[in-house]
């Protein structure tokens, strides 16, 4: 009897392991970044093309159901070398969340929306 509840005692704690090592930042991001991988294309390095870049990210994200917190880091390998190195410059209390990244983004890259219309409307 004590040698079957040894067992079942086994068998929990190794599910719960399992389980935790399944919830742990590190694998979510290996999933969500592998069903990503095909889908998601490098920004590109034309100004007004990344404000429609942001665009059709954010609408992949929420077909996919991309958890918000995991956003801000699926996104880096994607970043242009001009993103990255502002990215390097933020603020790292920022870094985790995507908005405030898209935000720091197309303000250093001078995307405000006057720049935008002004670019757009003939």
């Amino acid at each position: 009897m004590k040698l079957r509840e040894r067992e079942l005692d086994l068998k929990k704690a190794t599910t719960d392991r399992e389980q935790s090592a399944k919830e742990s930042m590190a694998s979510r991001l290996k999933l969500w970044g592998d069903g990503l991988t095909n889908t998601i294309s490098t920004m590109p390095a034309e100004p007004v093309e990344i404000v429609s870049w942001f665009i059709a990210l954010e609408k992949l994200f929420d077909q996919l159901w991309v958890p918000a917190e995991l956003r801000s880091v699926l996104l880096r390998p994607y970043l242009n070398d001009r993103a990255k190195a502002l990215l390097a410059r933020c603020d790292l209390e920022k870094t985790g969340d995507y908005i405030a990244i898209k935000e720091f983004l197309l303000r250093d890259i001078r995307l405000s929306p006057v720049y935008i219309v002004r670019n757009l409307i003939f």
